[in-house]
């Protein structure tokens, strides 16, 4: 039987990420670390996330290996969404 492999190792698109951040005792601000980023990573390939403190590189990462839930988007493991993976699923994955 042919086989075909996923044309992507990984695949994001259009994530969006909030975090809710405490101004005061009383109030707390919402604030977007990812704003619609997308991104493909082909087998063999590398990427380098580079940009300043605080702009969302560790909050991308946390998303994309799902320690993390986007607000929106996707993620796709080998072609599979990440978020509708079954535990025993999602392990054999990892």
């Amino acid at each position: 039987m042919f086989h075909l492999e996923p044309p992507f190792v990984i695949e994001a698109k259009n994530i969006w990420k909030k975090y809710r951040a405490k101004v005061s005792i009383f109030k707390s601000k919402s604030f977007f670390a990812l704003v619609d980023v997308s991104l493909k990573l082909k087998k063999g390939e590398v990427i380098g996330i580079l940009g300043e403190s605080g702009c969302g590189k560790s909050t991308l990462g946390k998303v994309l290996l799902n320690l993390e839930t986007p607000e929106k988007g996707k993620v796709y493991w080998f072609g599979k969404d990440v978020s509708t993976l079954s535990k025993k699923e999602y392990k054999k994955l990892r």
